[in-house]
């Protein structure tokens, strides 16, 4: 990663954490952990730093007040799109959903990269009715569509 690209890195990583300051995973840990491991897992696999963005502000969207707007003070109209497919709306369909995601690079190594650390830390997930229907949806909607280390963790779990 050159100069440029760390301190953009850097600001991107600063902008998450900020707004992701007061959440906490289910596990009570940090919730920016989750994003950062998205991130560190695409450049890990050789994902430039558009991809590793996108990876810090999957959740954004979703969780946070975030807004279109403010993501553009670090992304491109086409992270911002892989950003959009992978926020779920309240009425969303998981078929359509996975459907559009796989159409989008960038949101489906995005996609692949959250599910990956999801479902690594699936262990640690205490509500059993949850932990069945993540499994169920995995294996339904992502086993064979979208990497083999997604199917080789499925495989092993």
């Amino acid at each position: 990663m050159t100069r440029s690209e760390s301190k953009r890195f850097s600001k991107a990583l600063a902008f998450a954490a900020e707004k992701h300051a007061e959440q906490r995973r289910k596990d009570k840990s940090p919730y920016i952990l989750h994003p950062v491991k998205v991130a560190m897992f695409l450049s890990d696999n050789g994902y430039d730093l558009r991809y590793q963005i996108v990876g810090l502000f999957h959740d954004l969207l979703e969780d946070t007040d975030t807004t279109t707007d403010e993501l553009r003070d670090f992304c491109d109209e086409e992270m911002i799109e892989a950003i959009q497919l992978v926020t779920k709306s309240a009425d969303y369909n998981e078929k359509e959903y996975i459907e559009a995601i796989l159409n989008n690079p960038i949101a489906k190594a995005v996609k692949n990269a959250d599910r990956i650390d999801n479902l690594r830390d699936l262990k640690n997930q205490e509500d059993i009715e949850f932990r069945k229907r993540y499994l169920h949806d995995t294996e339904q909607y992502f086993v064979g569509k979208f990497s083999e280390e997604l199917d080789r963790i499925w495989s092993g779990s």
